[in-house]
């Protein structure tokens, strides 16, 4: 279980993440304390997944960052993302490019309302 970190910190010796980066929140330690904080962070990605980290952990702390990442992923609404979803549900596609002439003009109405 991730509560049972005993913060000793030989995690973050282990991880070459944190050996490159020398970041606290680049570490397995730091992972942790912003899950415990339930942080909506994309710093979960940068976690190689080498497991190192298990390796030399004394309390056996189990840190599944797959887990993690899957709710941040969930968790986590950008602007970039709602329009993406929003061009889908309009224009049924991503790029919010019209199919078909009737559908352009549409596009053309839209973007003039908001000037």
């Amino acid at each position: 279980m991730i509560h049972d970190c005993n913060e000793c910190g030989y995690c973050k010796e282990a991880c070459p993440m944190y050996r490159a980066i020398l970041k606290e929140t680049e570490s397995p330690r730091g992972f942790i304390k912003l899950e415990n904080k339930e942080q909506k962070t994309t710093k979960f990605f940068n976690c190689a997944n080498c497991k190192a980290c298990k390796e030399v952990c004394p309390s056996n702390v189990d840190f599944d960052i797959e887990k993690i990442r899957q709710r941040v992923i969930y968790e986590i609404e950008t602007e970039s993302s709602r329009r993406v979803l929003e061009n889908v549900k309009r224009y049924g596609n991503p790029y919010g490019v019209a199919e078909t002439e009737e559908e352009t003009n549409k596009q053309s109405t839209d973007s003039t309302k908001d000037l």
